[in-house]
């Protein structure tokens, strides 16, 4: 069991490196740092405005 254990960590850290290697390519061009910037800060504004609705929905109930 250990050894299975070992063997699926072993891929996929490995598939991980891959997934990474392929991601540096991609984020050290400037037209790939700008939607990746774009991107994460559409995903932060998000989950702001979610949190701001929630405390509003939370604090209508009491």
């Amino acid at each position: 069991m250990t050894g299975a254990f070992m063997l699926f960590s072993f891929i996929s850290l490995s598939c991980y490196g891959l997934i990474a290697q392929s991601a540096k390519g991609f984020l050290t061009g400037g037209q790939g740092m700008k939607w990746f910037h774009r991107v994460t800060g559409g995903l932060f504004v998000s989950m702001g405005l979610g949190y701001c609705h929630l405390k509003a929905r939370l604090n209508s109930r009491s």
